[in-house]
């Protein structure tokens, strides 16, 4: 897993956070810890504290695994 799209998706998937840089309204770039909530036709709906906001994909310039995460996808035996 190495794509941003990969990184998206499996946040989705998983319910776990993940870092990205992304570029605001102002040109500024900003890194955050967020939670992806949704994706279509381009827009990504996340959750990044207690906010849920929605940006466009291209806004997004790089994501990888947030502090702590390697990846692992935790699963339950019984």
């Amino acid at each position: 897993m190495n794509t941003l799209l990969d990184f998206l998706s499996y946040s989705l998937r998983n319910d776990k956070k993940i870092l990205v840089v992304l570029q605001d309204d102002s040109g500024a770039f900003q890194k955050k810890t967020i939670k992806i909530l949704g994706m279509e036709d381009g827009i990504i709906r996340y959750q990044s504290g207690k906010k849920e906001k929605e940006i466009p994909l291209s806004a997004i310039l790089s994501a990888g695994y947030a502090r702590g995460d390697h990846g692992e996808i935790e699963t339950m035996v019984k």
